[in-house]
């Protein structure tokens, strides 16, 4: 439901869309729980993994490649205990807070075919 956080209460009982909304805000503002180190090391496991099977270069390398690159920018706030809000608001994020990671991301994004690329930006994910 974080995704109605800053919602506008437009009709409600007893200030119930009120005290909701509150209380998103406060569960938003804690963060998520933090991953335990198995999952931790099961995503930097993973992640190398794809790394690996994309170099084959067949159909299944292609697809592997394109799905390493979706799930990279939800485990990069994954792996740092932060919430991920979609795409658009992690690359914003990124662009403001982390730009040489953002820069990564746009340069692996920009020609998916660079492994070279898609390396820097597993090994500045995942470490």
């Amino acid at each position: 439901m974080l995704h109605v956080r800053g919602g506008k209460v437009l009709l409600q009982r007893n200030r119930f869309g009120e005290r909701f909304l509150a209380r998103l805000d406060r569960l938003h503002a804690r963060g998520p729980k933090r991953l335990p180190s198995d999952e931790r090391t099961a995503i930097r496991v993973w992640a190398r993994k794809m790394l690996d099977r994309i170099k084959v270069g067949d159909v299944e390398a292609r697809f592997r490649r394109l799905w390493l690159l979706t799930t990279l920018l939800e485990d990069y706030f994954l792996l740092r205990g932060r919430w991920y809000e979609g795409p658009k608001l992690a690359l914003q994020w990124l662009r403001e807070n982390e730009p040489e990671t953002y820069r990564l991301f746009e340069k692996a994004l920009k020609r998916p075919t660079n492994l070279t690329a898609i390396k820097a930006l597993v090994d500045a994910v995942v470490e």
